[in-house]
């Protein structure tokens, strides 16, 4: 891993964490889709359904490329491209942590720097609020960086602990994902039932109306739609899919035991929320960060 060890000692703060949030790192759906359509793995899987199953043995899901979603049909291929990829992506991170050239207060003033800075006005029913996403992370991030530094400098009586962290976390993506389609892709993200109730939609609905809405967007160029599906398809495969890692679900549900909240998965999370920051230009002028 010695490019990592390059890559982090000649780069500035901003170009670092630049690298995780476009996903340079990380495998994009788009190019292992078009691998697998190229081989010979793509007609086993015709001929084959593949079931995923739970930590308990019990079958989640079948998925069959026949008759299933074309996406998700591709998601264990993709888990496969994915693993390898994931630890150099830790790798790299902690490099960049020991280094210093990322933690709370870095991190916190380069968020404020995308729309996740910018001041969105929600109105709701009768009353109007000031929302800020980058605040709503601010709590979580600094928790998980005080973690972080237990964990890679232990100390006798101090345990790294990274529930609050991760629970915290995976709960603002779909906050960011809700303020995401109400305010820049005129997505509802509540429906009326039948009998006059409102129903909030679920994480899924949402991010198959997102993907849906770029999909047939008539004024995105080819390459840019297939960037914002490949980020899409990235928040739903981590966060979502129970053919993906599922994070979300997984915390909601309580089937995370305490040794499985570890900080790969909170670097998961993190890695959704970056992508997403990049999807929509900020309003405001961006400050540069300091070289560190």
């Amino acid at each position: 891993m010695e490019w990592i060890h390059a890559d982090v000692l000649k780069g500035n703060s901003d170009f670092l964490i630049e690298q995780l949030a476009r996903g340079y790192i990380l495998p994009r759906f788009s190019v292992v889709k078009k691998i697998e359509e190229g081989s010979s793995h793509l007609q086993l899987s015709k001929i084959f359904s593949t079931s995923v199953y739970d930590k308990n043995g019990n079958k989640n899901i079948t998925l069959n490329p026949e008759s299933d979603d074309d996406r998700v049909s591709y998601y264990n291929s993709y888990d496969l491209h994915f693993q390898v990829p994931s630890q150099i992506c830790f790798t790299f991170f902690m490099e960049v942590f020991r280094a210093k050239k990322i933690d709370y207060e870095i991190l916190y003033k380069w968020l404020q720097n995308t729309w996740f800075g910018d001041e969105t006005i929600k109105v709701y029913n009768g009353y109007s609020r000031n929302v800020i996403i980058a605040d709503y992370l601010s709590a979580p991030l600094k928790l998980f960086f005080t973690e972080l530094e237990k964990y890679i400098n232990p100390t006798q009586g101090e345990v790294p602990n990274f529930v609050c962290a991760l629970d915290s976390l995976t709960l603002k993506v779909e906050y960011i994902i809700r303020l995401l389609c109400e305010e820049h892709f005129n997505i509802p993200t509540s429906y009326i039932r039948e009998d006059g109730l409102v129903e909030e939609k679920t994480f899924t609905a949402l991010i198959s109306d997102l993907i849906k809405e770029i999909e047939n967007h008539p004024k995105l160029e080819p390459q840019m739609k297939e960037l914002l599906l490949d980020d899409m398809i990235f928040v739903d495969f981590v966060m979502n899919s129970k053919a993906g890692l599922n994070i979300r679900n997984r915390i909601a549900h309580a089937h995370l035991d305490i040794e499985e909240y570890e900080p790969r998965k909170i670097l998961h999370v993190l890695n959704v929320i970056l992508r997403i920051s990049k999807i929509i230009k900020p309003q405001k002028k961006t400050q540069k960060i300091d070289n560190q």
